[in-house]
């Protein structure tokens, strides 16, 4: 018998009606706004969970599938990297390689080297950043 719970559930790519013009956006990384439409993102720490693969006008089907690490996907690169550089959110649907003074989300991992431009090989990982150091707390009661 089916699991009647998960039966509106999709896998793989998905349709959204373009909230702005996506027409020449396959590849990059894309978000849903508050009205349920796929939208660039507008920043680095912006959460990205979808990448275009059939842009489209705004208002018209868009269509796009979701990062998971299950498979890789291409995703339109800022700069370079070699295989195995961790890449994360340029802020603009673009990514780029991860540096320490990089404040953009994990997106994934290189599969091969890549140029500007470039549609590059990723592996989606969800992994986090190490955050800022805190202060250590007081210590605690002596014990007997």
């Amino acid at each position: 018998m089916l699991n009647m719970k998960q039966s509106d559930c999709r896998f793989g790519g998905v349709g959204f009606a373009a909230g702005e013009d996506l027409s020449l956006k396959a590849g990059c990384l894309v978000k849903l706004n508050s009205g349920g439409d796929l939208v660039l993102p507008s920043a680095a720490s912006d959460i990205t969970p979808y990448v275009v693969i059939c842009g489209a006008d705004t208002g018209y089907l868009c269509g796009a599938v979701p990062l998971t690490s299950s498979g890789n996907c291409r995703i339109k690169l800022s700069g370079t990297c070699e295989a195995g550089d961790l890449l994360v959110s340029k802020g603009d649907g673009r990514v780029e390689k991860g540096t320490e003074l990089t404040a953009g989300l994990n997106i994934g991992t290189a599969e091969e080297a890549g140029v500007d431009g470039q549609l590059v090989l990723l592996r989606p990982v969800s992994v986090g950043s190490k955050g800022a150091d805190g202060q250590d707390g007081t210590d605690g009661a002596p014990g007997e």
